[in-house]
């Protein structure tokens, strides 16, 4: 997979500190996402992730958007655990059943 993405980022010429912040700035576009609460360690061009997350579907944005928006490849540590998800002030459940009233409201 992570050859399946388009190149917009030259990582190969980029410092580990720099292929960092890039993951960072990239999930932080994710508002499902709380990318200060997860570490991501950088080595010749490979992220290792480590920490909690709530959700499989957050897991599955963060991996889509290292391996196939960035193009890294990845070591995995990352946790899913249900209490960060209800610690987390706009979880994605709330977020869905928000946006599911609306469109009731609305005939939708």
């Amino acid at each position: 997979m992570a050859e399946d993405y388009e190149d917009f980022y030259d990582i190969e010429s980029m410092t580990d500190e720099e292929i960092q912040a890039l993951v960072r700035e990239q999930l932080e576009e994710h508002p499902d996402i709380d990318a200060a609460r997860l570490d991501f360690l950088v080595s010749d061009g490979r992220v290792q992730m480590s920490g909690r997350i709530g959700t499989e579907a957050e897991l599955q944005i963060i991996e889509h958007v290292v391996t196939d928006v960035i193009g890294l490849k990845v070591d995995n540590d990352l946790v899913i655990d249900e209490l960060v998800r209800q610690q987390q002030p706009e979880g994605a459940d709330r977020a869905n059943a928000e946006i599911y009233s609306r469109g009731q409201a609305h005939g939708g």
